[in-house]
C-alpha cells in the first residue's frame, strides 16, 4: 500500500504551483458564484446545504480539469516534450479529447545515464552528455542489440562478436 501511496505522491509533485493555486481559485470562485447566483436571482433560495451541494460538483470538476492540465504540463516537461503546446491541447480540444491525445501520443519516460545522470531517451545508444555507450550495438550495421540476442536482428551477425568488440 505504501508503494502505491509513494507513486501517487511522486506524481502529485509533478503538478506545478500555478496549477494548485488556479484550481483552488476556480473551486472557491465557482462555490461563491453559485451562492451569489442563488442569493440574488432567487426570491426563495434553497437551503445552505443544498446550495453547497449544487456548487460542489461543478467546482470539483473544473478544479480537477485545471489540475489535469497542470499535471500534463509537468509530465510533458519530465518526458522532454513541448509542455506549453500539450497543455494548450489539453485545455482547448473539447470533450477531453486533448487529454486522451496526450496519453496516446506521449513520449516514454527518460532514464538517467548511469555515469552522468543526464536524461536518456529509450532509443539512445549513447549518452549525449558524456558519450557512454548505454546499449550494445552491432559492429556491422550499428543497430541496437538486446541482452538475450544471439544474432543481430538487423543484419544477422553473431551477437557474441558484438559483445567481444564492445569489451575491447
Amino acid at each position: 500500500m505504501s508503494d502505491q501511496e509513494s507513486k501517487f505522491v511522486a506524481e502529485a509533485r509533478i503538478l506545478p504551483g500555478w496549477a494548485w493555486a488556479l484550481a483552488t481559485l476556480v473551486f472557491v470562485g465557482v462555490q461563491v458564484g453559485i451562492h451569489l447566483l442563488f442569493a440574488f436571482r432567487e426570491s426563495n433560495p434553497p437551503m445552505l446545504p443544498l446550495r453547497i451541494f449544487f456548487g460542489l460538483m461543478p467546482a470539483s470538476l473544473l478544479a480537477l480539469a485545471v489540475l489535469g492540465a497542470g499535471w500534463i504540463n509537468g509530465d510533458a516537461k519530465r518526458r522532454g516534450m513541448h509542455s506549453t503546446l500539450w497543455t494548450l491541447v489539453a485545455i482547448f480540444v473539447p470533450n477531453a479529447l486533448g487529454f486522451l491525445l496526450y496519453f496516446l501520443l506521449r513520449e516514454p519516460l527518460r532514464n538517467p545515464c548511469p555515469r552522468c545522470g543526464a536524461p536518456l531517451q529509450a532509443s539512445f545508444s549513447y549518452c549525449p552528455a558524456c558519450s557512454l555507450q548505454v546499449k550494445t550495438i552491432c559492429p556491422s550495421c550499428r543497430g541496437p542489440l538486446g541482452r538475450a540476442d544471439a544474432f543481430c536482428p538487423h543484419c544477422g551477425q553473431a551477437a557474441a562478436a558484438a559483445a567481444t568488440e564492445r569489451a575491447t
